[in-house]
C-alpha cells in the first residue's frame, strides 16, 4: 500500500512536474494521475519519466465521464468509452494500474432489477477496456443516506452490492473502498472483513473524516474532513486491517468541503503536507 497526493481531490490546477519534488520531500509514494496528460501521449509520457526518475507511484485513473450517471445517455456512453480505451492506452504507458468509478445509490430513472441490468451492460464494456490495458478497473459505493434517498427507487450502496454487480459483468472489475461511505453505510465490521477476504480485487483506498455534531444519517456526501481529524470515523482500523491483508494499491486521502475551499488560499507545499500529515496519523 503506498500513499499518494492528488490535487484533483483538492481542485487544484497545478501540473504534476510542480508536485513532484514537494511529494518527495514529505514522504508521498505517489501522484494523481492528470486527465489533461491522456491527450497528450509525448507529454504524458515525458512527464512519466520525471515521476519514475523519482521513484513514485501513481494514483487512481478517473473516466472521462461518470458512466453511471442519469444523464450519460447511451450515446454519450459510447463516445466515452472510445475516450476511455484513448485514455487507457496512454495510461497503460506511463505505469498506470488503477482505475474506478462510483455506482449511484438511487434511481429516478430505474426499478432496482432493471437498473442492475443496465449497469450491469455498461460495466461490461467499460471493464472490457480496462482490462485489455492491464488497468485493474473497480466500482465504489455511496453511503450517504441522502443519497440513498435522493430518488425513488433505492440501489446498491454497499461492498456487497458493487461486487454483485462486478460479478454479475463477468469478474473483471473490482471495488473501491472509502472510509466516509463505509462508515455513512454502518461501519460494520462484517463488510469491512468481507473487503478484506477480497482484497486482491481493490483497485483503491480512500480515507477522510465526517462532519463534527452530525449524526451517521446527516452527514452529507459532500462534506468530509481530512482523515483522524474530527474524530467521527476511525479510518485508521480499515488502514491497518488493509495493509495486514496484504493491500498494495493506492491509498489517498479524500476530503471534500471545506478543504476544497480552504485549499485554494494554501499553497501548494502546504496542502501536500496536509496530506503528508494525515498519513503520518494513520500509521502512528
Amino acid at each position: 500500500m503506498y500513499t499518494v497526493f492528488d490535487s484533483h481531490l483538492l481542485r487544484l490546477p497545478n501540473k504534476t512536474e510542480e508536485m513532484i519534488d514537494l511529494v518527495c520531500e514529505h514522504g508521498i509514494a505517489g501522484v494523481g494521475v492528470d486527465l489533461r496528460l491522456l491527450d497528450d501521449e509525448r507529454a504524458a509520457l515525458e512527464t512519466a519519466r520525471k515521476v519514475w526518475d523519482h521513484d513514485l507511484g501513481w494514483g487512481i485513473l478517473r473516466t472521462p465521464v461518470d458512466f453511471y450517471a442519469a444523464k450519460v445517455t447511451d450515446e454519450i456512453f459510447d463516445d466515452a468509452v472510445e475516450t476511455f480505451r484513448r485514455h487507457c492506452g496512454v495510461a497503460e504507458k506511463m505505469g498506470v494500474r488503477y482505475c474506478y468509478n462510483h455506482v449511484w445509490s438511487s434511481s429516478d430513472e430505474r426499478g432496482y432489477k432493471e437498473n442492475f441490468a443496465w449497469h450491469v451492460r455498461r460495466i461490461q464494456r467499460v471493464s472490457r477496456v480496462a482490462n485489455e490495458h492491464g488497468i485493474r478497473y473497480g466500482l465504489e459505493f455511496l453511503g450517504p443516506h441522502e443519497l440513498r434517498n435522493r430518488y425513488r427507487h433505492e440501489f446498491v450502496h454497499t461492498i456487497n452490492g458493487v461486487l454483485a454487480l462486478a460479478d454479475a459483468a463477468g469478474g473483471k472489475a473490482g471495488f473501491l473502498f472509502d472510509t466516509y461511505h463505509w462508515y455513512c453505510e454502518g461501519a460494520r465490521m462484517d463488510d469491512l472483513y468481507f473487503a478484506l477476504q477480497h482484497v486482491d480485487r481493490m483497485c483503491g483506498f480512500h480515507v477522510n473524516d465526517g462532519i463534527l455534531g452530525r449524526t451517521r444519517e446527516e452527514q452529507k456526501d459532500f462534506e468530509r474532513a481530512m482523515p483522524l481529524t474530527t474524530g467521527v470515523i476511525d479510518s485508521k482500523k480499515p488502514y491497518k486491517l488493509f495493509e495486514k491483508y496484504g493491500y498494495v494499491g493506492p491509498v489517498v486521502c479524500e476530503p471534500t468541503e471545506p478543504c476544497i475551499t480552504n485549499a485554494q488560499d494554501m499553497t501548494l507545499e502546504a496542502c501536500v503536507k496536509m496530506f503528508a500529515d494525515a498519513y503520518r496519523r494513520l500509521e502512528a
